[in-house]
């Protein structure tokens, strides 16, 4: 039984399919603000969630995305280039929204960029290195999306 039920949440085998529908759960969000929890992702109480939204910050100028950079980099080449390395994946299994037009059009390009990817065949085994591809081409300005994130956790 234990053996069955780590099958079913081991998600490293999932093909594009699977990954093509988070990124368009992202899309589709009914909320102003949107936190995205992976399965395994737990924590207690309300507390939580309200510190979690609260990484988003408010005033003049609050964030428009939050996530966990990846404590890895072990995406594959992007198509289009080289992203330095110290540009790190961006874990997508705890990541908090503001629904705005920035962010709409980040999540397209994300979408857009991972089917060319998996079209591309590169090694595209997750949603995780097209994030990464959409965020660094919005921040060069060679892409849609160009948001205010903020990256939670170590940098090293």
């Amino acid at each position: 039984m234990i053996e069955l039920l780590a099958r079913a949440i081991d998600n490293t085998g999932a093909g594009p399919l699977v990954w093509s529908k988070k990124i368009v759960s992202f899309q589709f969000s009914p909320y102003p603000l949107t936190a995205f929890l992976d399965g395994d992702t737990c924590f207690c109480g309300t507390m939580g969630l309200n510190r979690l939204f609260g990484v988003l910050g408010t005033g003049l100028r609050p964030f428009d995305l939050a996530y966990i950079l990846e404590k890895d980099n072990a995406g594959p080449a992007t198509y289009r280039g080289k992203i330095p390395a110290d540009f790190r994946e961006r874990n997508t299994g705890v990541v908090v929204y503001r629904a705005n037009r920035h962010v709409a059009e980040l999540f397209a390009y994300w979408e857009e960029l991972f089917h060319i990817a998996v079209k591309q065949d590169i090694g595209q085994i997750n949603d995780q290195p097209s994030l990464r591809d959409a965020l660094w081409r919005g921040q060069q300005g060679g892409g849609r999306g160009k948001v205010r994130v903020r990256a939670c956790g170590k940098k090293a």
